[in-house]
C-alpha cells in the first residue's frame, strides 16, 4: 500500500492499543473507560485486508455490470486501488475470513446453524467426513449400459 496511508496505520494501532489492558487503568481497558463498554473485536480485520464492497444500483452502469469491487481496508474507509479513490460502505465481505469457524455455538437455531457454529478452524473431524462420503459413494449402484435419452419425456421416465 502507498505511504500516504500511514495515518490510517497510526489510527489502527491506536485503536488496538486501546483494546489492550495496561497498568494505568484500574481493571478496565482504555476503550471501556472512554466509551463505557468493552470493545467489540468480533469484526476486527487487519489493516489492508482485501474486501469486496457492494455497489449500489445507482452506481452500476447497466444490469449486467459487476455488483462489487475489490478494495483494501483502511479502518473507517476502503481504498479502491483500480480507481485510486476512497470508498465508504457498510456492505462489505472479507473473502479470506469467510471460512473461519465460529467460536460461539448455539446462537443460531436449527441443525445447520449448529453445524456452522460448532466447526472451528483446525478442529473439524475431516477424516470422519471423508470416510462417510467415500462410503456413500461406494454404495451408489453402477450401471455400465446407460443410454442417453433422446427427448425430455424419455429422460423423466427413468
Amino acid at each position: 500500500m502507498p505511504n500516504r496511508f500511514w495515518c490510517f496505520t497510526y489510527a489502527s494501532a491506536c485503536f488496538m492499543n486501546n483494546c489492550l489492558p495496561n497498568s494505568q487503568c484500574m481493571n478496565l481497558l482504555p476503550h471501556e473507560q472512554l466509551f463505557g463498554r468493552p470493545p467489540s473485536i468480533t469484526k476486527l480485520y487487519p489493516l489492508g485486508a482485501e474486501e469486496i464492497v457492494h455497489i449500489t444500483v445507482v452506481q452500476q452502469c447497466h444490469k449486467l455490470s459487476e455488483r462489487g469491487i475489490v478494495c483494501r481496508l483502511l479502518k473507517p474507509l476502503m481504498w479502491d486501488p483500480a480507481c485510486d479513490k476512497m470508498v465508504q460502505s457498510t456492505s462489505v465481505i472479507f473473502p479470506r475470513f469467510q471460512l473461519m469457524g465460529k467460536s460461539n455455538p448455539g446462537k443460531s437455531k436449527g441443525l445447520l446453524g449448529h453445524i456452522v457454529n460448532t466447526d472451528v478452524l483446525g478442529k473439524v473431524a475431516t477424516e470422519r467426513y471423508f470416510e462417510e462420503e467415500n462410503g456413500a459413494i461406494e454404495m451408489l449402484p453402477l450401471t455400465a449400459n446407460l443410454a442417453i435419452p433422446e427427448h425430455l419425456g424419455q429422460a423423466l421416465s427413468g
